[in-house]
């Protein structure tokens, strides 16, 4: 550190390398003097003590005042009634954190196992479960549900492991779960409980009480698939699953009750996860944040499936994200089987080029991999009379062409075309089989933008931003009178706020009157559950649209993961520049 005269410090830097290690490692730590980084702190630190906590101790650990700490306190109760989690304080004692045994191993698996935050300050656990013998605890586990003819998944598998994981170091902590109400499971898993709570005795040398082994009955029951289900309510799910579908067909216009592929999955899924819900026991998903943002068209279907299974069921107890975006990549393989079906529907493709001989021949050859079924020629031909005369299924081009006066697809192309570029013509293929609209040069969802719906806010409240646009775009008669309350009903479930500063609500249900998406860019962000805003994409698009959805999931994605371009749209100060930046977006 070098003084200078008059200005003030710099740092001397005599090794560059170690400097910029360094500060990626402080990008890193998380930001204990921002108030929500410390109660979440507090609850990951509470959840890991079995008794109380002084709050100099507390304090020290965050690293604050104990004044400081004193005024977060009441807003932490708040943040642990919501997870019906209560704060005991005792004079001279501290706090401590207290409630339902089930609740509180749940908030512990979520909060402390499912987080990679703050472990440079808390390793005991981490620790603990480094001395494990991973392999030996992995074989065993297979041997007993093999011995057993349980089939789990490698997601239900992994889960069982991480609860042993838990359940080891909590009965090393003495920490036992003492007041739950076991609810009957088939034998086979209370007899499964009880081998591997005898053998984890022995090999770790540790007591676990009864209760453990009823409790991780409940776990494995609900973890599993059941196989032993009667045949009777087997085939009564299965018709349950049928008639699910068929009104997600009525609602979005799809074919999901025709793929007998996913139907067979979304039996084999659902059934433990009932189980898992009427033990309120839940998977975790640590690529949650992946599926709901990426994948928002088939989150959408899946978040609605399980409204109409619970209503049907009559089950009170809701589906975190979580389990939704698992239930979500069952949906997500019925679409990327119905892309392959437009693939093939198309028999004849017709490519339009003035490049040399050899690059028209490279081009075909690729057209030719990308679409096996199809016969593909090319001409230097451009008189739309001429191509309608072709009777092509799609028209791939290197050159402008009257696009209106041609009755196939038209996809424009660059004269040289990489392995990327492939995938991309063959998203905007099913895009244009599917999507009931002109695309303007390929440019699917900055068409959907328009200065009538834009706006920059002052606004520092979420919810209100989405107001403001919902009724414009309702008063403009682009969206239907409802759109308002379904795309609130669609937030107040889960957030539709994703990396980055990004947000892309939408509603309950497609049903515009007109394709688009309106924008607001935040003068400041705003923070909305924990979550930064600086820029909402206000979704309205028709019934049947699932693949453009899929679209605008992508270019929100390409968004989040190009700092620069995000910047620039953020720092556009009217509609015009917005949208030149939109179109730099490459997807």
């Amino acid at each position: 550190i070098v003084n200078i005269h008059s200005k003030g410090y710099v740092l001397d830097i005599h090794d560059s390398e170690r400097y910029h290690r360094l500060i990626e490692n402080a990008q890193s730590i998380n930001d204990i003097g921002n108030r929500q980084q410390r109660l979440s702190f507090l609850l990951y630190y509470l959840l890991q003590q079995t008794d109380f906590v002084s709050l100099q101790k507390l304090a020290d650990a965050i690293q604050v005042s104990r004044n400081t700490l004193v005024n977060d306190l009441d807003e932490f109760e708040e943040m642990a009634n919501k997870l019906e989690i209560s704060v005991e304080r005792k004079s001279h004692y501290g706090i401590r954190l207290v409630g339902n045994e089930t609740i509180l191993r749940k908030a512990f698996t979520r909060f402390v196992v499912g987080s990679n935050n703050y472990t440079s300050m808390i390793r005991i656990y981490f620790d603990f479960i480094e001395k494990l013998d991973d392999s030996k605890l992995v074989s065993t586990l297979d041997e007993f549900l093999n011995n057993r003819d349980i089939e789990v998944t490698k997601v239900s598998f992994d889960s069982i492991i991480e609860h042993i994981k838990v359940l080891l170091y909590r009965v090393s902590m003495k920490n036992y779960i003492l007041d739950y109400q076991a609810k009957p499971v088939d034998q086979r898993f209370n007899d499964l409980a009880l081998d591997l709570v005898q053998w984890l005795s022995q090999t770790y040398e540790i007591y676990i009480p009864v209760q453990e082994v009823e409790y991780l009955a409940s776990q494995l029951a609900g973890k599993t698939s059941l196989e032993y289900i009667p045949i009777q309510e087997k085939e009564r799910l299965q018709v349950l699953i049928q008639t699910i579908l068929r009104s997600i067909d009525e609602e979005f216009i799809t074919n999901f009750s025709l793929d007998i592929e996913l139907q067979e999955a979304l039996l084999l899924h659902m059934v433990p996860l009932t189980t898992r819900l009427t033990n309120r026991l839940n998977l975790d998903n640590p690529l949650i944040d992946e599926v709901s943002s990426r994948y928002a068209n088939v989150f959408l279907i899946a978040l609605r499936f399980t409204e109409l299974w619970q209503e049907a069921l009559h089950l009170d107890q809701h589906l975190t994200r979580d389990e939704i975006g698992y239930l979500a990549l069952h949906f997500a393989g019925n679409i990327e089987r119905a892309k392959q079906d437009a693939l093939n529907r198309i028999k004849r493709v017709l490519i339009i080029s003035d490049m040399g001989r050899s690059n028209v021949r490279l081009l075909k050859e690729k057209i030719q991999d990308l679409l096996p079924r199809s016969i593909v020629d090319s001409e230097n031909e451009r008189d739309s009379e001429w191509i309608n005369q072709q009777d092509s299924h799609l028209i791939i081009s290197t050159v402008t062409l009257d696009d209106k006066a041609i009755y196939a697809p038209v996809i424009y192309i660059k004269d040289m075309i990489h392995e990327d570029d492939l995938y991309r013509i063959k998203d905007l293929i099913i895009l244009k089989s599917y999507i009931s609209r002109d695309i303007h040069r390929n440019k699917v969802v900055p068409d959907l933008f328009s200065k009538r719906f834009f706006m920059i806010s002052e606004e520092k409240d979420y919810l209100k931003n989405i107001e403001v646009m919902a009724h414009k775009m309702m008063k403009e008669k682009v969206a239907q009178e409802d759109f308002l309350s379904l795309v609130l009903e669609r937030e107040l479930k889960f957030t539709t706020i994703y990396q980055n500063g990004i947000a892309g609500p939408h509603g309950m249900v497609l049903n515009a009157n007109v394709d688009c998406i309106g924008v607001t860019l935040l003068k400041q962000a705003c923070v909305y559950e924990g979550k930064k805003v600086s820029i909402i994409f206000l979704i309205n698009i028709r019934k049947g649209n699932l693949f453009l959805y899929r679209e605008i999931s992508r270019y929100l994605a390409k968004l989040m993961d190009d700092p620069k371009h995000l910047q620039n749209c953020l720092k556009a100060q009217d509609f015009e520049e917005f949208y030149r930046q939109s179109l730099l977006i490459e997807v």
